[in-house]
């Protein structure tokens, strides 16, 4: 099995066990059953199945539960003036196909990126490492995703050097390759707050010295109608986290296989 093969099996079963897909697995399968005019109690059941399995997922405080475990991780609030650089995972670029070179940073992307900036000009840093290659099977991407963030930081920098790297394809040699440019260098590591658990376990495990700094806060939500009513922006979410979880159970087995 090739890499491109291997990866593309291990994106494919994380497609899959996402709360959307298992929901539309449900629901297909109900409808199924309705045109073929088979087994009334069992199509009843999916559907039935479906709307509960969406009300859960998508039911904000599920949602927060799922994520809090995910986002409780220490982060050092010294100013550490031996700290010299900063280090962004990226995540995804929607490519342009066509003639022109209108590649665009996902929205998450953007979030790590503007973190880090505020940081490397802030604290007048050397360096920022943008980090990310190509996530999509058999290597499909026009660029890499480090370099569209490149142009996003260009202007945005004082007195900051930017490297890239580009052969990424996932959080773990995300890390694996900054470790080989970076060496044993302390540096802050800016990510999603959900995404920040995943990728301290991976920069440990490398014995890097990474600080980490999540990209954005995470507010205790104030409950009330509003905030409690489902929707399939909680859904999304959801299937963020559950996508962290499955990152997390395979790097632990691939540590003990």
């Amino acid at each position: 099995m090739n890499i491109s093969l291997s990866f593309l099996i291990k994106k494919t079963l994380g497609l899959l066990i996402l709360p959307s897909s298992i929901i539309l697995f449900v629901f297909f399968l109900a409808i199924l059953l309705y045109l073929r005019k088979k087994n009334k109690m069992l199509r009843e059941s999916l559907l039935i199945s479906g709307f509960f399995l969406f009300f859960i997922f998508s039911f904000p405080p599920v949602t927060y539960m799922l994520l809090t475990p995910l986002t409780d991780i220490k982060t050092d609030k010294t100013d550490h003036a031996n700290i010299k650089s900063v280090a962004v995972l990226l995540a995804g670029v929607t490519y342009d196909y066509g003639q022109g070179n209108n590649h665009q940073l996902s929205p998450v992307s953007k979030i790590r990126l503007i973190k880090a900036l505020d940081i490397a000009n802030e604290k007048s840093l050397q360096k920022i490492y943008l980090s990310g290659g190509c996530a999509k099977p058999m290597d499909s991407c026009p660029v890499s995703e480090a370099e569209v963030a490149e142009n996003f930081v260009r202007n945005k920098l004082k007195k900051t050097d930017i490297i890239l790297e580009t052969q990424s394809s996932d959080t773990f040699s995300n890390l694996q390759n900054l470790k080989k440019i970076i060496g044993d260098e302390p540096f802050y590591l800016v990510t999603s707050p959900s995404h920040l658990k995943r990728s301290m376990m991976i920069a440990n495990h490398l014995n890097m010295m990474a600080y980490p700094v999540p990209s954005n806060n995470i507010q205790k939500p104030r409950w009330n109608l509003w905030t409690l009513w489902p929707s399939s922006e909680n859904l999304y979410m959801t299937d963020m986290i559950f996508h962290e979880y499955y990152g997390i159970i395979l790097f632990v087995l691939k540590e003990k296989l």
